[in-house]
């Protein structure tokens, strides 16, 4: 059996592989440079180093470390202790830029697993907006189309799922998920982000030939672990449309690329995933 630390140490690998496949799919084109994703400000990883200390309009943010454990405090002005938690890891992360509401935030992520996401937002009365755990972690990019800050993850309902278990890196293929602040929760922003999805789109397909989709959807791929990165390019790019709020050319996509007799079954698994993951959590996650 696995321990915690392996298994942790296994999140960790399959989020590291994931964020450097994403990044080398955005720096294969011109959009890349208008795209940037926000390294964490303050990061702690079982309590090891020092205090970090970080000043955010009103609020002062301290992650202190030690005994195993990271602990983090934010306060206001008058020394006022608006939010506390500990976690054997921390990162923060500070959106420079406003939402569609003008508010600035800044988020504070447990990476426990599940990890937890907590969105606190400043302003003349900073608070807790918003928290939500998912099985894969969270990170922040500007890279859509309306020019604003999102905070990024993947869906964790398709997390050691069976139907993934003959594609090569699973973790590389799970759809992933736009959100944003709107009042006091966190909605889905995808729809927004169509540019993101369809670049990530066009870098796949550089990996696919004509003659290899038709082997696929035909059954006649003979190498099995060819067969299984084909698949998971296949998925990805159905994923991309059906995430992004494109469910017809998604389903079209499926038809053209999939076994006919697998078809329907296939789109009813990726219609009840979805309907199981993390988008079934967003209207649990305004702050109490």
């Amino acid at each position: 059996m696995m321990t915690t630390a392996g298994t942790k140490r296994a999140r960790i690998v399959a989020n590291m592989f994931r964020y450097k496949f994403v990044l080398t799919l955005l720096f294969s084109f011109a959009y890349s440079a208008h795209a940037k994703m926000l390294p964490y400000h303050l990061n702690c990883d079982l309590g090891k180093g020092s205090t970090q200390t970080m000043r955010l309009q009103s609020v002062t943010v301290r992650l202190i470390h030690g005994d195993g454990n990271c602990h983090v405090e934010v306060s206001d002005v008058e020394g006022k202790l608006l939010f506390e938690h500990v976690a054997t890891g921390i990162q923060i992360s500070s959106a420079q830029g406003p939402t569609k509401e003008g508010l600035v935030f800044f988020v504070i992520q447990d990476d426990s697993s599940p990890s937890r996401l907590f969105v606190l937002g400043l302003g003349p009365h900073p608070r807790v907006i918003a928290t939500i755990r998912n099985g894969y972690g969270f990170w922040i990019e500007n890279g859509c189309s309306d020019g604003r800050w999102h905070i990024w993850t993947a869906d964790d309902a398709f997390q050691g799922d069976p139907e993934l278990a003959d594609v090569y890196h699973q973790d590389l293929f799970v759809p992933e998920v736009a959100l944003n602040i709107h009042g006091n929760a966190l909605v889905n922003e995808s729809s927004a982000c169509k540019s993101h999805f369809d670049h990530r789109t066009a870098a796949i397909r550089l990996q696919l030939t004509t003659r290899e989709i038709d082997e696929f959807r035909n059954r006649r791929v003979k190498n099995a672990f060819r067969s299984g990165q084909v698949k998971g390019y296949i998925l990805d790019i159905v994923f991309g449309d059906l995430y992004s709020g494109r469910e017809e050319v998604a389903k079209n996509e499926l038809h053209r690329m999939w076994p006919a007799d697998d078809e329907q079954r296939l789109w009813k698994w990726m219609l009840q995933k979805r309907s199981e993951g993390i988008l079934a959590r967003l209207d649990l996650t305004k702050a109490m």
